[in-house]
């Protein structure tokens, strides 16, 4: 996936979605409390990027572009002998597709491409404001402070870990590694491999059909009493990690504490290839926030 620049961001989002004006010390104490506000809830393999030390330059000469647009704009236009009729408005323009952003989404349609090894498949999905694109990593979330977030992130496992808190079976610390359990290549091998675990609890799988594929929609819970401090660390990890699914394309651990936290799975073959949506949520997560990436996961279109 092509990676764009920091200011490629800033523009285009102000382009797309930003007022037509800004004033010089608007934008220099929005970037000021942008600079200083607390992390929020960090999710696996996502990553915040650094506020970018000319976003003040870039934003200002975006702002001097659209005011001198809406200037020209505003300008009267031919009139007396010879002036030609005055233009048919346009249509209304229809809601346009964008790329996930780095960052708040504005709300829209927006292109997920979920894996780097395949840059053609890609997942359509209606998002609304207030949530987080993280285009790097193909997901999105609604962070909170509190253990209160919701995340929507895509695998592909090859696997699962038998015990997903001792999941360092070669001593590598290294989250790619095969698991120890060997699963089949569809859709119900690897809901039954789910099924037979008996380190977490799961729900009684049930049909779906996910933007035109049918496939299988199971619940997965962390348990209780399981202490996050306990389970195997990556190299450089601060905390331990509790991880279901094994493979390169399967790098979402289910976030702690244990008590509470749940995968909700969407289970579909799109063209050939076992998409894993998972829906990663708190006991406590508001039941609104939950509704609205179930409401996300129900519009996906899919291009293989």
């Amino acid at each position: 996936m092509n990676q764009r620049s920091d200011i490629d961001r800033v523009l285009q989002v102000w382009m797309d979605d930003g007022p037509s004006t800004m004033p010089d010390r608007v934008i220099d104490v929005v970037a000021d409390r942008i600079s200083v506000q607390r992390q929020r809830r960090s999710w696996r393999l996502l990553r915040r990027l650094a506020m970018n030390p000319i976003f003040k330059l870039g934003a200002a000469a975006a702002a001097v572009l659209v005011i001198a647009v809406v200037g020209y704009n505003l300008l009267p236009g031919p009139s007396g002998p010879g002036a030609g009729p005055s233009p048919s408005p346009s249509p209304t323009p229809q809601a346009t597709l964008k790329a996930l952003p780095e960052g708040p989404l504005s709300g829209g349609t927006y292109r997920i491409e979920p894996f780097r090894d395949d840059p053609t498949f890609s997942i359509v999905a209606d998002i609304p404001a207030g949530w987080d694109g993280y285009p790097a990593n193909g997901a999105v979330a609604k962070d909170s402070q509190d253990d209160l977030g919701v995340l929507i992130a895509f695998m592909k496992a090859d696997g699962l870990h038998s015990d997903p808190c001792q999941w360092d079976l070669d001593g590598t610390r290294a989250y790619d590694q095969p698991g120890d359990v060997v699963v089949g290549p569809t859709v119900d091998d690897l809901v039954s491999a789910l099924k037979a675990n008996t380190s977490y609890t799961s729900t009684t799988p049930s049909l779906l059909t996910l933007g035109g594929y049918d496939g299988r929609e199971i619940e997965v819970q962390v348990p209780a009493d399981i202490d996050m401090d306990t389970c195997d660390r990556e190299t450089g990890s601060p905390k331990g990690m509790y991880y279901v699914f094994s493979g390169m394309d399967a790098g979402f651990y289910a976030q702690g504490p244990g008590a509470g936290y749940r995968w909700h799975l969407f289970i579909v073959d799109v063209g050939g290839t076992r998409l894993i949506t998972a829906v990663g949520y708190f006991a406590e997560t508001p039941q609104a926030d939950f509704a609205a990436a179930l409401a996300i996961v129900e519009s996906f279109e899919f291009t293989p």
